[in-house]
């Protein structure tokens, strides 16, 4: 079974993981996806979990593409990503 599908399988697990405390609703958050997903924190994951983004506030490298090369911004953000 791929990591992803675990992932999304334990999904309630990692949405209760991820919430944010009735304090932590009024603190700074300018993380990417914060809109989507405004009372939960987001999990850093790798290339391998791309969609996850769609059940958790997940965020994730973006892929070379087949054959193709990744912008400045897009090779900027996975840098940023990579770091934290």
């Amino acid at each position: 079974m791929a990591d992803i599908a675990i992932a999304q399988s334990n999904r309630e697990f990692h949405l209760n993981k991820l919430a944010k405390t009735p304090s932590e609703l009024d603190m700074a958050d300018q993380g990417p996806l914060r809109e989507e997903y405004p009372a939960s924190w987001a999990i850093l994951a790798d290339k391998g979990y791309q969609g996850l983004h769609r059940n958790l506030r997940a965020i994730t490298p973006t892929k070379r593409p087949a054959g193709g090369v990744l912008t400045v911004s897009e090779m900027d953000v996975n840098d940023k990503i990579a770091s934290d």
